[in-house]
């Protein structure tokens, strides 16, 4: 427990921001361009290096704001679908058969057609995420991140662009 304390202590972690995360307080941290009622769910994530999420979309818009480290993020357009092998239909189909960091051309040829965005999200950027975009993340440094998913018929996307453009707020 103490080596785990120390590395919390390391990392220069507010402890005040991860028992309010605990204790159900995230809306409290919620950009300023989502409004808090809103929200439909967040997270806070401690990710070691070499982490990964395996390629997936979410059905709300959402960011990512990176506190410490860093992130490969590849993205992918809705109008790809076809090429990235969703695992099927009802649960599931927002799930890839891929996986884009050792992606197998003969089992998953069409994955080849795909368009990729590549990038480094790193400390103190925020990423917006579309909803029904693919993406995958790849931990490069260990990282301690935050983000929420919103309701997107509940706040105009091109609201939450110019408020992304003009939003120099946060500071993480």
């Amino acid at each position: 427990m103490a080596d785990v304390k120390a590395r919390i202590a390391r990392l220069r972690v507010p402890l005040g921001f991860v028992a309010r995360m605990r204790h159900g307080d995230a809306r409290d941290y919620v950009p300023p361009f989502v409004p808090p009622d809103q929200v439909a769910s967040s997270n806070l994530w401690l990710q070691a290096t070499g982490d990964k999420t395996h390629l997936h979309w979410d059905a709300h818009m959402g960011a990512l704001a990176l506190i410490r480290g860093e992130k490969e993020i590849v993205l992918f357009a809705p109008s790809d679908w076809a090429s990235l092998y969703p695992i099927g239909s009802g649960f599931g189909i927002n799930w890839s058969r891929v996986d884009v960091f050792r992606w197998d051309a003969a089992q998953f040829p069409r994955f080849a057609d795909a368009h990729p965005i590549r990038l480094t999200l790193c400390a103190g950027e925020m990423l917006f995420l579309p909803a029904t975009w693919w993406h995958c993340v790849h931990t490069t440094d260990a990282s301690i991140g935050v983000n929420y998913w919103w309701k997107e018929r509940d706040v105009p996307l091109g609201e939450v662009y110019e408020r992304l453009i003009s939003f120099d707020a946060l500071r993480l």
